[in-house]
């Protein structure tokens, strides 16, 4: 198999090393990555071999499927000595209670058994950074990643605590002692595991480092760090995990460490610590997602093609509540549920073009749409009738169609935006960044920042490697600051949602 060659650490003047080895600037995160996916198999299998030497996944990505995955894929390349296991750096998160973690936590609640400081967020969501948990959660993730050792184990977005105390009207005051109380036991407890040998290095992986430090969530680095100069000895608080994109850039720009005269970045490279790098292509920009890539379509948009698609759609649906709805024997209430599930090319002719962004319309398409059409179309499926099969049969590529075009509409859109946004990172940070993919320009503006170890990139498909991978080959040699990244808000314009019609 071909590999490709990324460039490694030791390259750059100060190495990171968190748990005793060298690790390479760009990461493979597992996010939605699961056991039982070929293509998520193939694309880590690809992304080790072609030198990706860091592994970043957590104990709720997949319900733990993610970490089963990582083991699996680790443990067949070893066995075929096409890897080593000491070259690579593999990093798990805890402190999420979800999926099989809930239901084991609420079967040893009603057993009399709970583990203890359990923050309960909202029905089915779950924290806790707790000892007892840490050492139930390693446990499995040592089963689940083959391993007798995890590299690098971090408490996982601990900050959720402060958003439950926020909730139930806590003083600010109390709650920050009470947040802090917790990691220190918890690094208290990762002190003891990395004596045991079950971890070998821990840390922080917090989305709130980089928020104003008078932001009622903000997890202070400096705090989180003094904690760890406290309670350890064997100096293996090494690392910590945090959002930073073109769009996000506060853990560049937002001084709130050392009487707010640093940026977390800044004081994390001070004291030496590993910084991964997590959401390099998908920006929270208020309540939006914005995906730093290009997006692929292969038709060029047409708002005829739309209306028309819409108009046809809209035929149908009335076909079906004029000829086929009178006929079921069901409740108002369901009546009602089939006549909004079923009306995809109403609701799209009065708001095809209010979506905003690329990435609006996708979650539209695939949260709302998608499964309401299906729901109402699985309901009057199990009426037997040619005419309704049928019906069924044009309705599905009708709306497939028109979705279709919409979503090449959007693209489009997208795309001019991407081309706008590569010439003004260009312009500000220089020529080097000239001839790349949106993605691949994102990711090397991460690499290229001072403070920054490494950027985990979610690689679920071969082409992603191979993209990610070719634009880290690329030669960058800047070295970008504060003042660059300040220089990038003239992208907030770019990425406003687009109003179109």
């Amino acid at each position: 198999m071909d590999t490709l060659s990324i460039p490694q650490s030791a390259t750059l003047p100060n190495p990171s090393r968190p748990a005793g080895r060298t690790i390479t600037r760009a990461g493979f995160g597992c996010y939605r990555i699961s056991l039982g996916n070929d293509d998520h198999e193939r694309a880590l299998r690809q992304a080790l071999l072609a030198g990706v030497n860091l592994i970043d996944t957590s104990t709720n990505y997949a319900d733990g499927a993610s970490e089963e995955l990582v083991g699996n894929v680790v443990q067949q390349l070893v066995e075929e000595k096409l890897i080593e296991r000491n070259s690579l750096t593999i990093v798990t998160k805890v402190g999420y209670v979800q999926g099989t973690n809930y239901a084991l936590a609420k079967e040893r609640e009603e057993m009399g058994l709970a583990f203890p400081e359990m923050t309960k967020c909202n029905n089915g969501l779950w924290h806790c950074i707790h000892p007892e948990f840490l050492d139930d959660q390693i446990t499995r993730s040592l089963e689940r990643l083959q391993t007798s050792s995890i590299d690098i184990l971090l408490l996982h977005n601990p900050e959720y605590f402060l958003g439950w105390a926020n909730k139930k009207g806590c003083r600010v005051g109390e709650s920050m002692a009470e947040f802090y109380r917790r990691i220190e036991q918890a690094f208290r407890h990762l002190e003891k595991e990395v004596q045991r040998g079950r971890i070998r290095a821990y840390g922080v992986s917090s989305n709130t480092f980089p928020r104003p430090s008078g932001d009622s969530e903000f997890c202070s680095l400096e705090t989180v760090w003094q904690i760890a100069q406290t309670v350890g000895t064997s100096g293996r608080f090494t690392t910590v995990q945090m959002p930073l994109n073109l769009l996000e850039r506060g853990a560049a720009t937002e001084r709130n460490q050392h009487g707010n005269t640093q940026t977390v970045l800044e004081f994390a490279q001070e004291k030496g610590l590993t910084v991964l790098i997590n959401r390099p292509l998908n920006a929270l920009v208020g309540n939006r997602l914005v995906r730093l890539a290009d997006v692929p379509c292969a038709n060029t948009p047409d708002q005829h093609a739309i209306m028309a698609s819409v108009n046809e759609l809209i035929q149908l649906e009335n076909t079906f509540y004029m000829r086929f709805l009178p006929h079921f024997a069901v409740s108002e209430q369901d009546r009602a549920a089939l006549i909004e599930y079923l009306a995809p090319g109403t609701i799209l002719q009065r708001h095809w073009d209010t979506f905003g962004n690329y990435e609006h319309w996708i979650e539209a398409r695939s949260q709302h749409f998608l499964p309401r059409m299906n729901a109402g179309l699985r309901a009057i499926a199990e009426t037997k009738s040619d005419d309704l099969t049928a019906w069924i049969r044009e309705f599905k590529a009708s709306a497939s169609s028109l979705f279709h075009h919409i979503t090449c509409y959007y693209a489009d859109l997208a795309r001019s935006r991407s081309a706008a946004a590569m010439r003004t990172v260009t312009l500000v940070l220089g020529d080097e960044f000239r001839n790349m993919s949106l993605a691949q320009l994102a990711v090397n503006a991460l690499r290229s920042t001072q403070g920054v170890s490494s950027v985990l990139v979610g690689m679920r498909r071969y082409n992603y490697v191979e993209d990610i991978l070719e634009g880290v080959r690329k030669p960058v040699d800047v070295k970008l600051g504060r003042e660059e990244w300040l220089k990038l808000a003239a992208l907030d314009e770019i990425f406003q949602p687009q109003q179109v019609g």
